[in-house]
């Protein structure tokens, strides 16, 4: 349960914790479910991935119903925190949708038409604070990495992976399925953890966030696109 602090810090974390709880909701109900890795021996959490997938990147309005209702039970951040934190956050949510719809929207020269591409999106990332810089956020992408090879769909077989030594490679394709690209956003700082994994930067831009009540100027907040090589 989130504690109400009305310090801007504490805020903060706790809008943090409820778009993360909110992400959860979603991965678990409609999503991929999120792919989680754990010790092989002690099975302690090291850390998991949640993945969007393809359907609904044609499909916006089925996407955001199907997130308001897996938040639901959460009730509104708003109703108890800084009414002018959560515009700030909206905004940034609204513009980040803007860019990925850009991105992964490509434009037919000959018909002149605009169709968007198919692709697995990344919705977040998270490794336990003791297991980090052991692989594991690599781990995670290349499980991630697999199920873009094969088409996104459900049925492949890491879906249910729970430790770090049941993770098949990224080679692994079925001639079954089409591969499509892994998509995903993150700060300057995560970069070339990505561009490691696979990725490149497909478009560096800024979201320009209004000035809180205690700032002087707005804040500019610079984001990568991130698409599979």
């Amino acid at each position: 349960n989130l504690k109400k602090d009305p310090t801007p810090q504490s805020v903060l974390h706790q809008a943090n914790d409820y778009l993360l709880e909110c992400v959860l909701r979603f991965s678990e109900r409609y999503g991929m479910g999120p792919i989680v890795c754990r010790d092989a021996t002690t099975q302690e959490f090291l850390g998991s991935i949640h993945l969007v997938p393809p359907v609904y990147h044609n499909s916006p309005l089925l996407y955001q119903l199907h997130f308001l209702r897996s938040v639901v039970p959460l009730g509104r951040f708003s109703s108890w925190s800084n009414p002018d934190m959560e515009a700030r956050f909206d905004a940034s949510c609204r513009a980040l949708e803007e860019q990925h719809q850009q991105v992964m929207t490509r434009t037919e020269t000959k018909s002149n038409t605009t169709q968007k591409q198919p692709h697995l999106y990344v919705l977040n990332l998270g490794v336990a604070p003791a297991a980090q810089g052991k692989g594991v956020g690599k781990l995670l992408m290349s499980v991630a990495s697999a199920i873009a090879a094969n088409g996104g769909g459900h049925d492949h077989q890491q879906h249910d992976a729970t430790t770090t030594t049941t993770v098949s490679s990224p080679d692994e394709k079925s001639s079954n399925h089409t591969a499509i690209p892994l998509y995903l956003e993150c700060h300057e700082g995560n970069v070339t953890f990505y561009e490691r994994c696979g990725l490149r930067v497909a478009k560096r831009y800024e979201i320009v966030q209004t000035a809180a009540p205690d700032q002087m100027a707005p804040s500019i907040l610079p984001y990568f696109a991130m698409v599979t090589k």
